[in-house]
């Protein structure tokens, strides 16, 4: 096939029609703008950057410094979106740099997003190399195995001096449904100990679903056993129930999670 050499003028008319046919489909200027509306947005707008100004001036928000004074300790939580073991191995990694860099106490997250019965290494033995773990990853484990990537999951894990204070008795534990929704550390051995807790809310999936996603692993689950609520609702009644069961034994409780709703003023925040 003869190859197609273009000249210098007819690549130059080229972008000339080109931009011709971008100016026919322009956003009309003969329409008046709603100045009310633009009023809203500017006072909006003007809001906003000086609420940030604002958390500027006392430190800011979302980024903490590298130091950390003695008796403190330092809990991260992420949702990981799939912790990549055997395809995004950099994850992995990023995530013991953070744990190095910001002297990390307690790491936990959730969508680990893997069947961990498929894999060799237990996420905890990933984390810190060289330093101590006490700490739980679960998933689903109501289901026969199918793939190797699960949608979901949770983890959790203390790190370092502080696996000293895993109770010695029942210190870890997960959601008794074996669904992976919540796992903890109990932290402490005398009377009164403080529960460390990561959690996941599903979310309802898209009418494209593939079958796969949390909140139909668990519809499948409750379904099976005669429960035809949503899973986020049967979720949050057995989590609050849970926490307020350690709560009525004078134990502390520190929730991490991800609940797919407004933190301060959703339906799991009013019931906490």
């Amino acid at each position: 096939m003869k190859s197609i050499q273009l000249s210098h003028s007819e690549l130059r008319d080229g972008v000339k029609r080109y931009d011709k046919e971008r100016a026919d489909y322009s956003v009309p200027t003969n329409i008046d703008p709603d100045l009310a509306a633009v009023d809203r947005a500017s006072a909006t707008e003007a809001r906003e950057i000086n609420t940030l100004l604002h958390l500027l001036q006392e430190g800011g928000v979302g980024s903490i410094g590298h130091d950390k004074r003695a008796g403190w300790v330092r809990i991260m939580f992420e949702n990981f979106n799939s912790i990549g073991i055997g395809t995004q191995g950099w994850k992995m990694d990023r995530l013991n740099h953070l744990i190095k860099q910001l002297k990390v106490d307690i790491v936990s997250g959730c969508e680990t997003n893997l069947d961990w019965r498929q894999q060799s290494d237990d996420m905890i033995d990933l984390l810190a190399p060289t330093q101590a773990k006490q700490g739980i990853v679960a998933h689903n484990t109501t289901g026969d195995l199918l793939h190797r990537n699960q949608r979901g999951g949770t983890m959790i894990s203390a790190i370092g001096r502080l696996c000293d204070t895993v109770s010695s008795t029942d210190g870890i534990g997960q959601d008794p449904t074996n669904l992976g929704r919540w796992c903890w550390i109990q932290l402490g051995n005398d009377d009164i100990t403080t529960y460390v807790v990561s959690a996941y809310v599903p979310c309802k999936p898209g009418r494209n679903s593939a079958g796969e996603t949390v909140w139909e692993q668990q519809q499948c689950y409750f379904q099976s056993v005669g429960d035809f609520r949503d899973p986020d609702v049967i979720m949050m009644e057995d989590l609050v129930t849970q926490i307020q069961s350690w709560q009525s034994a004078g134990h502390e409780v520190i929730l991490s999670l991800d609940a797919n709703q407004n933190i301060y003023d959703g339906e799991l925040a009013t019931r906490l």
